[in-house]
């Protein structure tokens, strides 16, 4: 796959993450699903340095990305009522939050220790 093709992949995946085709109402698994759902529209909606790149480098306007994006998620949110009202819950929210806090301190801690561990 070229460079330009992976960049348009990270797009599309962005794109499927923000309208999936799930059908459960098991609760357990259906929070992470949303959280990512939550994720990828606010990426694809939001104009971040990130997404511009993102766009930049494989070959589209932000702008025309954005724009899809909001119509497929209009699109879909119409044709599926039902998964457009589900929400997050707030504790698997916390739960999320506190994972990608951990992550994050622990990307921090090899910055400055030098990627070594040093144990007490």
């Amino acid at each position: 796959m070229s460079e330009l093709g992976l960049w348009r992949a990270v797009i599309s995946q962005a794109l499927a993450d923000a309208c999936p085709k799930f059908r459960t109402t098991n609760a357990p698994s259906i929070n992470p699903w949303l959280h990512e759902r939550d994720r990828s529209r606010a990426w694809l909606i939001g104009m971040s340095s990130d997404f511009i790149s993102v766009c930049h480098l494989a070959g589209f306007e932000p702008q025309a990305v954005q724009a899809l994006a909001h119509q497929k998620i209009a699109a879909f949110d119409a044709a599926n009522p039902d998964i457009a009202a589900m929400k997050v819950t707030p504790r698997a929210r916390r739960q999320r939050n506190r994972k990608d806090h951990r992550a994050r301190t622990k990307v921090e801690n090899e910055k400055t220790t030098g990627g070594s561990s040093v144990a007490a």
